[in-house]
């Protein structure tokens, strides 16, 4: 079912290119929503058929926070490689969201050396 959907994503992102960076309520774009659910290969194809990868929601969420937040730590590797984000602004911008209780958020081992790969300085 999933080759499904990465096929009806692809076909829509060719075909109607005004639909990759479209907005829902909270300012969503289909890249924080395929990011969020781990979709790597719809990831892949949004940002292709040029997703804004840093594009931010009404609370400032980029697709990369959505993932790391989640723990979808391929999703989190694909975006800060091909992102102007890096690991450390990601970082900050998590610890923000959890001083504010924006987020919960559960740190797992994955996720700690995903971030350090992409250059988090965790010595200041």
């Amino acid at each position: 079912e999933e080759n499904y959907w990465i096929e009806i994503v692809q076909y829509l992102s060719e075909k109607y290119q005004s639909l990759v960076n479209c907005l829902n309520k909270s300012c969503n774009t289909p890249l924080h929503l395929a990011a969020e659910k781990g979709h790597e290969e719809m990831v892949k194809i949004l940002i292709k058929n040029n997703a804004d990868i840093d594009a931010e929601n009404k609370l400032g969420i980029t697709p990369a926070y959505d993932a790391l937040s989640l723990s979808r730590a391929n999703v989190v590797r694909f975006l800060l490689e091909h992102s102007a984000e890096t690991a450390e602004a990601v970082w900050q911008g998590l610890q923000i969201m959890m001083e504010n209780h924006l987020v919960f958020f559960r740190m797992k081992l994955e996720m700690v050396e995903v971030l350090l790969t992409a250059g988090l300085n965790v010595k200041k």
